[in-house]
């Protein structure tokens, strides 16, 4: 993805998480866990004329698991669906700064919760990973 925004300091993420929250109003919804169990995550967006107006999460889990769907929703904020689509885990980890290789799977889980909102093109595309 070009055009990205500069990755922070992980610990920008956890002490003021960009984003955090789950708004009053969304049009797209998506979730994704670990195998059916916590840790896990919502996103949440307000999209209009295929642009991403409005970016949130909700997330349980550990401190890497925010940050990642944090940046995850920067990644999003004026996009267009398509080119979140195209979000993977190696963007949203280099947004954060890197993770240890035992919380990899954060990253995983915010991109797949980003993808898995935007299944389909139509309104609340939710859907579990």
């Amino acid at each position: 993805m070009s055009d990205r925004p500069h990755p922070r300091p992980p610990i920008d993420y956890l002490n003021n998480p960009p984003n955090l929250g789950r708004p009053e109003e969304f049009t797209h919804e998506g979730y994704a866990d670990y195998g059916g169990s916590a840790p896990r995550a919502s996103m949440y967006f307000v999209v209009v004329d295929g642009n991403i107006e409005l970016a949130r999460f909700a997330a349980f889990g550990c401190g890497h698991l925010i940050a990642c769907c944090s940046a995850a929703t920067m990644l999003c904020q004026g996009r267009t669906i398509e080119q979140c689509r195209e979000i993977q885990p190696a963007h949203v980890e280099f947004l954060v700064g890197g993770l240890p290789p035992g919380r990899k799977y954060c990253a995983e889980i915010a991109a797949a919760a980003v993808g898995n909102a935007f299944r389909t093109d139509g309104p609340s595309g939710s859907s579990d990973a």
